[in-house]
């Protein structure tokens, strides 16, 4: 889990939190944001927030924790490789 923290700035004044976040969290995806606002891991002025739909304000403090998802059947691939010394 990757916990980020924002100031929003004042162009994201009145977006949508999914959308702000996903600005300005470009490490994470929108789906991600957005699963993680829903299990209740986005904070916003110390407030836990669930709801998607929620606006942003300028100088608001926005504080995400992301859970990296990985994936469950990782199968080994045999590719030839030319190996050079």
């Amino acid at each position: 889990m990757t916990t980020y923290k924002y100031k929003i700035p004042e162009h994201l004044n009145s977006q949508r939190l999914d959308k702000a976040l996903s600005l300005l969290c470009q490490e994470s995806t929108r789906s991600q944001i957005q699963k993680a606002i829903k299990n209740n891991q986005a904070v916003l002025n110390n407030k836990i927030i669930s709801n998607l739909s929620s606006r942003v304000k300028e100088n608001d403090v926005v504080e995400i924790n992301i859970i990296e998802e990985m994936p469950e059947n990782i199968e080994p691939t045999n590719i030839p490789l030319d190996i050079v010394y």
